[in-house]
């Protein structure tokens, strides 16, 4: 019988445009590669997912192979956080775990396994390569068939420093904080350099007036006259 965590509840997206994607270099005879960026709504949902802030972790995309396509149920397109909503929905890794895991910079080194819509529960593009885990057979992620724990628990990447992942250690790289999220549903960073550059319009207007107002007036005496 499938393992299937009823406390992580299906995510409704606001955003049915395809993510934007940035084709890498590769070697010849390689499948292409690509950075799938995670737009502000997806952002959203994984703050939701984990119960933590997600620019904690530092990642603002992830290299997939192949493009984003859509859900045939509900339109949505394939995303990062399918990835982790599936994992969690089936019991693979806990929340704390795959967030602490994200924040070491360490992702799985196989990533073919069933995918679902982390909206509608339907079974994605990306699909294990033995059909072992259910594939077409399994149309939706509470018919899929038990995962193979441990083709995710001898993941080198994983593995290694499970222990301290699972205790939740300060993660050893620099955290990268953007304050609002960077990169709006249509791929664009505009809002974001806005308001960067208006900040910092508006520190040098106050460092300016701070100047100018210091020059008014006039050194201090610090000499105590008697």
């Amino acid at each position: 019988m499938p393992i299937v965590n009823q406390d992580v509840h299906f995510l409704p997206s606001g955003n049915k445009i395809k993510p934007p994607t940035k084709l890498l270099p590769v070697r010849d005879g390689e499948r292409d590669t690509y950075l799938w960026y995670i737009t502000k709504d997806e952002y959203l949902r994984l703050n939701k997912i984990f119960g933590h802030e997600f620019q904690e972790t530092g990642l603002g995309g992830t290299k997939v192979v192949g493009l984003p396509s859509p859900c045939p149920g509900c339109g949505k397109y394939t995303e990062f956080i399918d990835w982790v909503w599936t994992a969690l929905r089936r019991g693979v890794h806990t929340r704390e775990f795959m967030f602490n895991a994200l924040k070491q910079g360490r992702q799985g080194a196989e990533n073919m396994h069933d995918v679902y819509c982390s909206e509608c529960g339907l079974l994605t593009p990306v699909r294990s390569r033995d059909n072992s885990e259910g594939g077409l057979d399994a149309p939706t992620i509470d018919q899929a068939k038990p995962i193979e724990r441990s083709k995710y628990d001898l993941m080198p990447e994983l593995l290694e420093r499970k222990e301290e992942l699972a205790a939740g250690r300060p993660a050893k790289k620099e955290v990268v904080m953007w304050d609002e999220w960077w990169l709006d549903d249509k791929g664009s960073t505009a809002a974001y350099r806005a308001r960067i550059a208006k900040q910092k319009a508006e520190a040098e207007a106050e460092a300016k007036l701070k100047a100018e107002s210091a020059k008014k007036e006039g050194p201090v005496c610090n000499l105590i006259c008697v």
